[in-house]
């Protein structure tokens, strides 16, 4: 394209990678995995150590609470689950 219009500008786009966030581990009772309804509410938490279950999960993202805000998305499982804020 750029060949073709050499005096037009060509947009790039990059999809750069987010932060590295890992999901703690859940309680004993809970098993090695949760169910998560659509539109349910979920409570995210930076104490790792904390056992979580399907209302509430540890991440290792100690600075999430700064750096998102009400009406923004966060994608998760390579973006197959997306919670918004």
């Amino acid at each position: 394209a750029a060949k073709k219009r050499p005096d037009r500008p060509v947009a790039i786009m990059l999809d750069t990678k987010g932060p590295e966030i890992r999901t703690g581990f859940f309680r004993d009772d809970v098993g090695k995995s949760i169910e998560l309804k659509q539109g349910q509410d979920l409570k995210l938490v930076t104490d790792y150590s904390f056992k979580g279950d399907s209302t509430c999960i540890a991440l290792t993202y100690e600075a999430l609470p700064t750096s998102v805000k009400p009406g923004n998305t966060i994608l998760m499982a390579d973006g197959s689950l997306s919670l918004k804020v």
